[in-house]
């Protein structure tokens, strides 16, 4: 009980329970009420999360299989027959 009577005086909002009670023991069941209603709604919302989760489950993984992978590379490769010249590529390539 002591901690709810903590609670209540830490996160009270400018006395705006006041208006709902006026002595210590309607202000705790106020406050438990609260709480009460919070954790319901935290519950709620996990067990409509995991139900969803179970009925449609999204995964996002990588495909680890690559010795199965059919990767069709090109049959035929073009290279240039004429080589460059590195000096140049040098010159290139500081400015």
């Amino acid at each position: 009980m002591r901690v709810l009577s903590s609670l209540k005086e830490e996160f009270e909002l400018c006395g705006s329970l006041r208006f709902l009670c006026k002595d210590a023991f309607c202000c705790s069941v106020v406050w438990m009420v609260g709480l009460a209603l919070g954790i319901y709604g935290a519950v709620i919302v996990s067990q409509s999360t995991w139900q969803h989760y179970q009925e449609s489950p999204t995964v996002i993984s990588m495909e680890r299989d690559y010795k199965e992978w059919n990767t069709s590379f090109p049959a035929v490769t073009i290279c240039p027959l004429e080589k460059y010249d590195n000096d140049s590529l040098n010159d290139l390539v500081e400015k």
